[in-house]
């Protein structure tokens, strides 16, 4: 039934990475602050580098392949059209690869960058926005950032109906672990439909045009209505299949 060449996970991180040179001015944002002078701040970047070589060799180590692959295999025969077997598998895998690269998009918040408790970044100093609706959170515009750019090539693809339903399932699964991952906790998944507020929204749009992200149409209202609706969906069945 699976007669087709599956990718391995470090093949989708070669071909999928949206930094390496997406992100204007990418070498001016910062993700972790040195503690000692001796030794320069990692800018984002270097970051997303070592998290893609580190998750490259936690998969390599833990064959963690052959899992992955065995699991997608099952959601895509439950999930998929034959004719679409190959291309969901890919797009599934290939989701989980862009959860890890994603996860620290949301750096380039202004404020994350500006301010002296965050990154103190001399550069975005004067960019600081004390009435900013989500203050210098990065869990919440890296989340949006995910969710938009699947949304979008979820919307534009050949998938059935059903099957981009599923997908946008599966894209609000992932994106709520990009929204929690700095939490000490974990609340029910379909909680991430009432995470977004359309001020919010608004205000992280920008962001979309410095990761040169390219959507069909402005999700605006549209975003919280499509989380309310495929999260009320999570929350009703207990289940994403």
């Amino acid at each position: 039934m699976f007669n087709f060449s599956k990718n391995t996970a470090e093949a989708f991180f070669e071909r999928s990475s949206p930094l390496f040179g997406s992100l204007k001015n990418a070498n001016s944002y910062l993700a972790h602050k040195s503690n000692d002078k001796k030794i320069a701040d990692e800018t984002l970047t270097q970051h997303l580098d070592l998290v893609v070589d580190f998750a490259k060799r936690i998969i390599k180590a833990n064959r963690l392949d052959t899992a992955l692959d065995k699991l997608i295999e099952e959601i895509v025969k439950q999930n998929f059209q034959e004719e679409h077997f190959e291309k969901g598998f890919d797009w599934l895998k290939n989701l989980f690869c862009k959860t890890i690269l994603y996860h620290d998009h949301g750096k380039i918040n202004l404020n994350f960058q500006g301010l002296e408790k965050k990154m103190n970044n001399a550069l975005y100093k004067s960019q600081v926005d004390s009435n900013s609706p989500i203050d210098s959170q990065h869990s919440k515009p890296g989340a949006y950032i995910f969710l938009v750019s699947q949304f979008d090539a979820i919307d534009k693809s050949d998938f059935s109906g059903s099957e981009k339903r599923f997908l946008h399932l599966c894209s609000m699964l992932f994106g709520y672990n990009i929204l929690k991952h700095h939490a000490s906790y974990l609340n029910e998944s379909w909680e991430i439909k009432d995470k977004f507020k359309i001020e919010e929204v608004d205000f992280m749009m920008p962001y979309l045009d410095e990761y040169q992200v390219v959507v069909k149409s402005v999700f605006r209202e549209d975003f919280c209505k499509v989380l309310k609706k495929f999260g009320n969906y999570l929350a009703r069945e207990r289940c994403f299949v």
